[in-house]
């Protein structure tokens, strides 16, 4: 989801580090390809941003998208919680 979220101006950075992992793969070697998390933290730290989850500040809209439609169910369940 965070990848999802990320600013579209920044988004190029995970299709970077997507053509690092294909390089892993296509390595003669068996290399370990990072998780998920390791995107996150790649984009984080090309954009200067705090890469540790509880430091994020995810209401800065210059690196993370709220209004991004895949937020749309997370939104509508929690609503439920709001009223």
């Amino acid at each position: 989801m965070l990848e999802a979220i990320a600013a579209e101006k920044h988004k190029v950075i995970h299709h970077c580090f997507s053509k690092y992992e294909d390089c892993l793969l296509d390595l003669p070697h068996s290399y370990t390809v990072p998780g998920l998390k390791a995107k996150i933290y790649a984009y984080c730290e090309a954009l200067g941003i705090e890469p540790k989850p509880e430091d994020r500040d995810y209401a800065d809209d210059q690196y993370w998208n709220l209004e991004e439609p895949a937020l749309d169910g997370l939104k509508e369940f929690l609503g439920r919680f709001v009223d």
